[in-house]
């Protein structure tokens, strides 16, 4: 039987941020493991080798608006 394929969509970069990456990386692996084909599509610059190793495809969708050039970062 073929598995399900999941698509997970997050507006934040999973590489830059852990609280979104400590969030999803264990519905990701839970479907990983109930036999699912995944994709996660995310604001990243670069995709995540971690996911990569697991299988994952991880689509990266270039956001320009996501920090303004004035915007200070802590």
């Amino acid at each position: 039987m073929k598995g399900k394929t999941i698509l997970f969509v997050t507006s934040y970069p999973i590489n830059e941020e852990p609280v979104i990456r400590n969030r999803l990386i264990p519905y990701i692996e839970q479907a990983l493991e109930y036999g699912s084909h995944v994709t996660l599509l995310s604001t990243d610059s670069i995709e995540s080798q971690y996911l990569i190793d697991k299988g994952v495809q991880h689509i990266l969708v270039k956001d320009e608006k996501r920090k303004p050039s004035g915007m200070i970062s802590r």
